[in-house]
């Protein structure tokens, strides 16, 4: 009678030669699996990082340019009312009826807020009580990372920082460009790292002042 080690020579493997093809086999297909996961991994990083920072460009383009046309208010205030490193408030006209809504952003821990009033009544006037406020972005890190929201520059745009204009008068006159930055990290204990999205605003309606 034929033994089993017999019929295993006569097909070309021993059982030992078996059990080592069956790891490789084992091995390749785990060390594939794995790859894959890695690439699945890392185009997840890198769409969260994109759509993160694509999303926080989006939001920010209605208020550079809600910023870029600042006027004097609907009852003669200057354009800007107040400025400072994670706040702004300013007048602009932001649903084209010619009336100029006084508005605000500003960043509290990892949320920025925009505030909006209305003028009412005659003459117009702008009510606290009518304000309105909304999360414009959220997962801003400016604060936790010491990254001023807001910077502010004179005619000569040569920069400042933390509120203060370039002269260094901090003299809100003096004010011309803004330049809006936000590190965006919706959960800095996960990838994607945060992101710093900056862009710079000329108020259109001061330039020549």
């Amino acid at each position: 009678m034929t033994s089993s080690r017999s019929l295993l020579n006569t097909a070309g493997f021993t059982l030992v030669e078996i059990t080592i093809v069956v790891a490789i086999a084992a091995a390749v297909t785990l060390a594939l699996t794995k790859f894959q996961s890695d690439i699945f991994s890392l185009n997840r990083v890198f769409f969260n990082s994109f759509s993160g920072g694509d999303q926080a460009q989006k939001l920010l383009r209605p208020m550079t340019a809600e910023i870029r046309s600042a006027s004097p208010s609907s009852n003669g205030a200057y354009p800007i009312e107040s400025f400072g490193a994670n706040d702004f408030a300013f007048f602009s006209d932001i649903n084209n009826d010619g009336k100029k809504e006084w508005l605000r952003y500003y960043v509290s821990g990892t949320t920025m807020y925009k505030e909006v009033i209305v003028p009412t009544g005659s003459p117009l006037t702008y009510e606290q009580s009518n304000k309105q406020t909304s999360t414009f972005m959220t997962g801003v890190r400016n604060i936790e990372s010491d990254v001023p929201t807001f910077h502010y520059y004179d005619a000569t745009y040569s920069g400042g920082v933390s509120g203060e204009v370039a002269s260094g008068t901090g003299d809100i006159e003096d004010i011309r460009l803004v330049r809006v930055t936000v590190v965006v990290d919706a959960d800095p204990l996960k990838p994607p790292a945060a992101m710093e999205i900056s862009t710079q605003v000329l108020i259109r309606n001061l330039k020549q002042q």
